[in-house]
């Protein structure tokens, strides 16, 4: 962008602001900078002009509301892994090899799950970056795998 370019203009003009209050409301400079990337590309694609004199308060408006985003998905997440840790395997003593039976008969997804939470001790955050799914996805498979493991090992045997 060339000097006298109207989005360059907007962005000398308000841009640290934006910063300064993403950053206050993330606590992270990454993020900051991720929400005034986002919020003046929103801007932009409302075809609204950046020498609009509203332009500056309607940025404020989508960093905040990216803010809030952000607060409800980890609250959420929070919520969730939170649940899904209080869940325990039911091993007993001895039955180990029959545990892993039936993990093995487990969907995909939840038994990569499984393994990585209980056997490589990794948070939900982190087993959703390896398998390319929220955070709170993994703790749910988690969950229902357990679910799953402990009636199938609550189950007499025959009816296995």
């Amino acid at each position: 962008m060339a000097a006298g370019d109207p989005v360059l203009d907007l962005y000398e003009r308000v841009g640290r602001g934006l910063y300064a209050y993403a950053r206050s409301l993330t606590g992270r400079a990454d993020l900051a900078e991720d929400f005034v990337q986002e919020a003046f590309l929103r801007y932009l694609q409302t075809g609204r002009s950046p020498l609009d004199p509203a332009a500056g308060p309607f940025l404020y408006g989508i960093v905040r509301n990216l803010g809030h985003d952000l607060a409800r998905r980890s609250a959420r997440r929070a919520k969730h892994e939170s649940e899904a840790a209080r869940a325990k395997p039911v091993v007993s003593p001895g039955s180990e090899a029959l545990a892993l039976a039936e993990l093995e008969q487990l969907p995909l997804e939840q038994r990569e799950v499984v393994v990585l939470k209980i056997l490589a001790d990794l948070t939900f955050e982190e087993i959703g970056e390896l398998v390319r799914a929220p955070a709170a996805t993994a703790a749910s498979r988690y969950r229902y795998a357990l679910e799953k493991l402990t009636a199938r090992l609550s189950a007499p045997q025959e009816a296995r």
